[in-house]
């Protein structure tokens, strides 16, 4: 894992995305003025309790719609006893925005940035809705195993990105709650989850296998995923009249 250098300054001339997913680990040395250095010193500051470095690095604006103390007790509200990890930056001329992901809740935090006099800010806690980068999507899928919802995190009136990690699988805009293994016999079936799954034909010489999920029918090869209303089937296995399935759902 890169842990964070906050000597190093970026040069911006266009949109530039520095990280997606899993990249930094916070840091508790020093401080640059990077967008980088910015954003991971404000959240080391959130987790060492030091909420007048982190008032430092907010915005005027932002600075302006509260006092410190006010500030620190919403912080210390909010994101008492997190640890964060920066997961993605993005820069545009003198706006962007950071996605922090928070260890302790599993959630995500989007922190808007603005560039004054030449340097980077947190506009975090704002009492206006100035939306840059809002989410309106509502609850889906960001991959096979995360759950994206838009979320007004931190009370400006804009929604942000909030992802959360499902242990199994995500579909249709929530985690699965269970994911088990079967070996099913040509006609057998599974009635544990909320679609029925039967397996119909099998095929060794292909390694293909037809199956039933609920009321929908599938020719699926070795290592093959299918879904169908919120039932994920994978074959893992495919034998003279048998099969072996893993199964994700409710």
């Amino acid at each position: 894992m890169k842990k964070l250098n906050f000597l190093g300054k970026l040069a911006i001339t266009a949109i530039v995305v520095l990280a997606i997913f899993g990249v930094w680990k916070i840091s508790h040395i020093s401080f640059g003025s990077s967008a980088e250095a910015i954003v991971t010193g404000f959240a080391a500051s959130i987790e060492d309790m030091n909420y007048t470095f982190a008032y430092n690095q907010l915005s005027s604006e932002i600075q302006k719609a509260g006092s410190e103390p006010a500030f620190a007790a919403r912080l210390a509200e909010k994101f008492g006893g997190e640890k964060f990890e920066l997961k993605k930056l993005v820069l545009e001329k003198s706006t962007g925005y950071a996605i922090l992901f928070m260890e302790k809740s599993k959630e995500y935090v989007t922190l808007p940035l603005i560039k004054e006099n030449g340097e980077w800010k947190i506009n975090y806690f704002g009492q206006e809705s100035k939306c840059t980068n809002k989410c309106t999507m509502g609850l889906s899928c960001s991959g096979n195993k995360t759950v994206l919802d838009c979320k007004d995190t931190n009370n400006d009136g804009c929604t942000d990105e909030v992802f959360t990690a499902c242990e199994f699988e995500c579909s249709g805009g929530k985690c699965l709650t269970r994911q088990s293994s079967y070996a099913l016999q040509i006609g057998g079936s599974i009635m544990s989850f909320k679609n029925k799954i039967m397996l119909i034909d099998t095929d060794s010489t292909t390694d293909e296998a037809t199956l039933q999920i609920g009321d929908d029918i599938f020719v699926v090869k070795k290592s093959e995923t299918k879904t169908s209303k919120g039932t994920i089937v994978t074959l893992t296995d495919v034998a003279k009249d048998k099969v072996s399935i893993r199964v994700s759902g409710e």
